[in-house]
């Protein structure tokens, strides 16, 4: 068994928390449960994004006050993720503050679910990656894609699924970077090297460098992070991720 890590503030990701952390295999545990493995958009990929987002952390976006929240950060009161709570089961409109009192007597017949806070997500680190995997699954079915002829749905290509995913705009520019590392985290996964497979993570950041303002985003090294990648992804667990 190994010894806990203790840490102190010089070992920690700008804004990262420990307490609220899965180690890798941990979350390809999880991704391989929930994710339609028939769909363009693979684990690597929610890894790269889950990565790249929060450093594998079921976080609040701005450190708790933003739209986002979970490991791949979905800024889940979206009106177009109405439908899909729904078939998880949850009420995403009675308590939505992007909804007028107005808008939100539109949904009544989602009053026999429970409704959905950010602390639903927060809460239960299995949901959240359930959540991630399980909006991708439905994209595939029910999204809208791009110039779709008329009663057309599902968004069936990787790219679009991503662009999904990103919300479009600024964003974007990601969808290059999340294609780019999750292939080449695949290959380093297979290779059973740790430190290949760390190198392919940090590539989804290799457009900011290790010593770039943008402390938030930026590569999370080995050399650097030592006691973050001893809890994220020990020695001991690499010959487990296939």
């Amino acid at each position: 068994m190994s010894e806990p890590i203790i840490w102190k503030p010089g070992d920690l990701p700008y804004s990262w928390d420990p307490y609220r952390a899965l180690p890798i295999l941990k979350i390809i545990g999880f991704i391989d449960r929930y994710l339609n493995g028939n769909i363009p958009i693979k684990r690597e990929h929610l890894l790269v994004i889950f990565f790249h987002e929060t450093g594998f952390c079921n976080v609040r976006q701005n450190q708790g006050k933003g739209p986002a929240v979970g490991f791949g950060q979905m800024e889940i009161f979206n009106g177009d993720k109405i439908p899909f709570f729904e078939t998880l089961r949850y009420n995403s409109a009675i308590l939505n503050p992007k909804l007028s009192q107005k808008a939100r007597e539109s949904y009544t017949h989602l009053f026999i679910y429970p409704p959905l806070t950010y602390e639903s997500v927060l809460n239960d680190d299995e949901f959240a990656i359930k959540m991630h995997c399980s909006y991708f699954n439905w994209l595939f079915e029910n999204g809208m894609p791009q110039n779709a002829a008329p009663g057309q749905k599902g968004i069936k290509s990787l790219r679009g699924l991503l662009m999904a995913q990103t919300g479009g705009g600024n964003n974007l520019q990601f969808v290059d970077h999340f294609v780019s590392s999750g292939d080449k985290l695949k290959v380093a996964l297979g290779t059973g090297d740790r430190a290949k497979i760390i190198d392919a993570l940090n590539s989804v950041r290799h457009y900011l460098k290790e010593d770039s303002s943008d402390t938030e985003s930026r590569p999370l090294t080995l050399s650097r992070y030592p006691k973050y990648w001893d809890f994220i992804l020990p020695e001991s667990d690499v010959k487990f991720i296939r």
